[in-house]
């Protein structure tokens, strides 16, 4: 089975047909951008968000905006785990332009610091 690549995933997930809810996670090794996980579904994407880790993420979300359903919304998240340390937060900062570059194009940005809140309605508002 050939692995994806983070940029492949990232246009699959950017495209315009993509269903509600598709995301890709990208993390940094050895000082470059590489594909952690992909999936569907909120609570998934939530539970592939490592708390020791700095990571950065994106969503489709099928949205009803301004009476029009259905108009996918790309979403990119920036996701510092609460038990990342700062050396590991640094690092992955420095990745922060590249990732914005690859995990898009996006509609919005969010910066994401507890699992809480966590829930479609949430981002869908909050982008």
């Amino acid at each position: 089975k050939q692995r994806m690549s983070l940029e492949s995933v990232a246009q699959t997930v950017a495209s315009n047909d993509a269903p509600n809810g598709v995301w890709v996670v990208a993390g940094v090794e050895k000082g470059k951008l590489v594909l952690r996980s992909q999936g569907q579904g909120v609570e998934n994407l939530k539970n592939a968000l490592d708390d020791g880790e700095t990571l950065y993420a994106l969503i489709t979300l099928r949205l009803t905006l301004e009476g029009v359903a259905d108009q996918p919304r790309r979403i990119f998240m920036h996701w510092k785990g609460p038990n990342c340390s700062g050396m590991k937060k640094v690092r992955a900062q420095q990745k922060y332009n590249d990732a914005l570059k690859i995990l898009g194009p996006q509609h919005g940005t969010l910066e994401v610091i507890g699992k809480r809140n966590f829930t479609e309605p949430n981002i869908g508002l909050k982008w």
